[in-house]
């Protein structure tokens, strides 16, 4: 009897030829959510971050801890204002001068943000603002600008670094300052797409009230670092009030909006909405549209910042 082998059936070319195709494709479309997922849940988390951020801003304006370490008989003072208005260090042996944390005759008065400092620089900065220490009694009626003004209110002030010769002095921040970038390449836009925001928003404690506000300037910013850094060694101890005016044409000082001058382009503060918008690579992921971070006018607390829905008609950064 004869006995006929039988066949093995296998796969023909054009069904593993579909199997692998379909198998691809499902590869590819699975990194591809995968990727689409990681790039949302970064945007996600680069706006929440900054949220923080602000709210921090908020807690520390609200809730304030007096940063200064040093009595004003050490040859400092509160700010370039109050510098000025003293017309020159006096130099002086310092020796034996006790730190006395908190009880200086300076306040703080609240935080000054600054956005585009620098060309093409997503840093934010964030300083204290800081005065003479005047009783509100003394500023009864005056609004909270006029407030500021009348105690001296800065973010800068001048030092030296050798108090018994003050043979030079140079501008340093008032109090203690901050940086802050955004996550994962992300920068803060104005409502026109492509372009860095830049500006400056004041969360200020009334020295006449206590109540906090919320100012901001959305056509120019505070130009602190370049300010420090262009002008170090350059400053006169004996003559101050010099410094105050060099200052003040460099847009590096509070003074010259509080005191009115007129200096062309100068951050103008107000109360206003700030629109902030988050633009970022990971962007893509939400349909390249940015995300808008609002800061109502007047804000007294973390309350004031508000995540506008992206598909909102109120979003004014399309």
């Amino acid at each position: 009897m004869k006995i006929t082998p039988k066949l093995r059936k296998g796969f023909t070319l054009v069904e593993i030829s579909l199997f692998l195709g379909i198998t691809m494709f499902l590869v590819v479309a699975l990194i591809a959510s995968s990727g689409s997922s990681i790039s949302r849940q970064r945007y996600n988390d680069t706006t929440q971050d900054f949220i923080e951020f602000l709210r921090t801003a908020y807690a520390e304006a609200t809730n304030i801890q007096n940063s200064r370490s040093f009595n004003l008989g050490v040859n400092d003072f509160c700010s370039l204002s109050d510098a000025a208005e003293h017309g020159r260090f006096i130099a002086q042996d310092t020796t034996g001068l006790p730190s006395d944390q908190g009880r200086t005759s300076c306040a703080i008065y609240g935080k000054l943000l600054t956005f585009g400092e620098k060309p093409n620089d997503p840093t934010i900065y964030s300083y204290d603002i800081i005065g003479q220490a005047t009783s509100s009694t003394k500023l009864s009626g005056m609004s909270t600008l006029d407030a500021l003004a009348a105690v001296r209110a800065d973010i800068v002030t001048v030092r030296t670094d050798n108090p018994q010769t003050i043979a030079t002095c140079n501008f340093a921040v008032t109090g203690i300052q901050d940086t802050y970038i955004p996550q994962w390449g992300a920068r803060i836009e104005s409502p026109v797409k492509g372009e860095l925001f830049k500006g400056a928003v004041m969360i200020i404690r009334s020295p006449a009230s206590g109540t906090v506000y919320t100012y901001a300037a959305t056509n120019n910013s505070i130009f602190v670092q370049d300010l420090i850094q262009s002008s170090a060694g350059t400053v006169s101890c004996t003559a101050l009030p010099p410094a105050k005016n060099y200052a003040k044409n460099h847009h590096g000082t509070l003074a010259g909006f509080l005191e009115q001058d007129s200096i062309p382009n100068y951050a103008n503060f107000a109360a206003t909405d700030v629109h902030l918008c988050l633009a970022s690579e990971d962007a893509s992921s939400v349909g390249n549209r940015r995300r808008e971070i609002r800061i109502k006018t007047n804000g007294r607390s973390a309350n004031a910042i508000e995540l506008i829905p992206m598909d909102s008609e109120e979003n004014q950064c399309l």
